[in-house]
């Protein structure tokens, strides 16, 4: 991050940037996970035959890994901030999407417009927090931000099983809503914008470990 952007970015604006990273982080991932105890609702209210049931989960996983690998390419070329607001943006359309489904390919639409929405989310928050950190920092930063994404991949199937069983599996989708705006929202006002050259090579590690999660 250049000194001017720097400057303007204040640390109370460090934190809501951290924890609206971290908070990305955790969100893309729980999302793989979230539908898995609420398969049966979904198949029954959606008229899913057994063979679309892996779509579910295949159509969120292949898009996001498909959108991954360019992530760089568009920070560079469209600004990082930009990206990044458009991700959160898409991500909560997929969101609204996946609530307002009602056949199983209007579902799997909606989780591949998710999936892909929450490709570049991971490393950019990676990224995101690399710059906003001094080196000292960055091992930490880049523990916690590993520990999110294990948590959400893991804590995703319990919550949506508990959810789904008290307000019906559409009520898995809606926790995103609100956790998007307040992202969406943070970076709006506190990231500055930046065009980087390349990832950096922590960032890249990031971004390889995301797909193989």
């Amino acid at each position: 991050m250049t000194a001017s952007s720097a400057s303007r970015a204040t640390p109370k604006g460090h934190r809501a940037i951290t924890a609206a990273a971290l908070m990305a982080t955790y969100m893309q991932a729980v999302n793989i996970t979230l539908p898995n105890a609420a398969v049966a609702d979904i198949q029954g209210s959606l008229s899913m035959a057994e063979d679309e049931l892996g779509w579910v989960f295949t159509s969120y996983i292949a898009a996001s890994v498909i959108i991954m690998p360019i992530t760089g390419w568009l920070a560079s070329r469209y600004g990082r901030k930009l990206v990044y607001q458009l991700s959160i943006a898409g991500f909560a359309l997929g969101l609204v999407l996946d609530i307002c489904a009602t056949t199983p390919i209007q579902f799997v639409i909606a989780r591949i417009v998710q999936g892909a929405a929450s490709g570049t989310l991971a490393p950019l928050s990676m990224a995101i927090l690399l710059d906003l950190l001094p080196p000292k920092y960055h091992a930490r930063i880049s523990l916690v931000w590993t520990l999110c994404l294990m948590l959400g991949i893991v804590s995703g199937a319990s919550i949506g099983g508990r959810l789904s069983e008290y307000n019906g599996w559409r009520s898995i989708f809606y926790i995103g809503l609100p956790m998007s705006g307040f992202i969406f929202l943070v970076m709006a006002l506190s990231l500055p914008e930046k065009r980087p050259r390349r990832l950096s090579p922590l960032t890249s590690s990031a971004l390889r470990a995301s797909c193989s999660a």
